[in-house]
């Protein structure tokens, strides 16, 4: 492929190095050569069309820099048809892109997708003071600085007694912090 032009995925490139570059800087779409709108058939006829080319079982005989090459393809367009091909995946790369985003890990995307959606404790907080205080709280349970999160969330249940799921996050907390 060196020296020749080739047609990928409705782009030009020059070799298999150029390829990367360019895929490497687009989205999943662009690396499967799909319309945003594609559908579950059209992403597979895309991946399985990159496969056939780029699979590294089709090596045989390439020099290895071109194999470095083709591996990165191949491994740029597995990630791309794993993240789009779940539903559930799709829909939260699809906000990340809109939000300027390019890639997103596979296995956290996979995992975000079934994991429940938590709310904060900010979220939970009834009134400005039980708000505030819950929101430190949050802070420093994501810095995973316990002592300081549980006298947060303490100060905010005081200020929001009757919150039952706020006190749910406190006896939560303390759990945490006898393991």
């Amino acid at each position: 492929m060196e020296g020749k032009r080739a047609i990928f995925f409705g782009t030009m490139a020059d070799s298999t190095a150029e390829l990367v570059q360019r895929l490497e800087r687009a989205d999943y779409y662009g690396i499967l050569g799909v319309d945003p709108k594609a559908q579950l058939g059209d992403l597979k006829r895309a991946f399985y069309r990159i496969a056939a080319h780029f699979h590294p079982d089709r090596y045989e005989g390439i020099e290895e820099n071109e194999c470095a090459h083709r591996t990165r393809v191949f491994k740029l367009a597995v990630e791309a048809y794993t993240i789009l091909s779940r539903p559930d995946s799709r829909a939260s790369y699809d906000e990340l892109r809109a939000a300027g985003h390019k890639r997103m890990d596979a296995v956290a995307a996979f995992e975000q997708a079934r994991a429940p959606k938590t709310r904060t404790l900010e979220d939970i907080a009834q009134g400005k003071d039980a708000k505030a205080h819950a929101k430190q709280a949050d802070f420093y349970w994501a810095k995973n600085e316990l002592e300081d999160a549980r006298a947060s969330l303490v100060s905010a249940c005081r200020f929001d007694p009757q919150n039952k799921e706020l006190r749910q996050r406190l006896d939560q907390l303390y759990q945490a912090l006898e393991d």
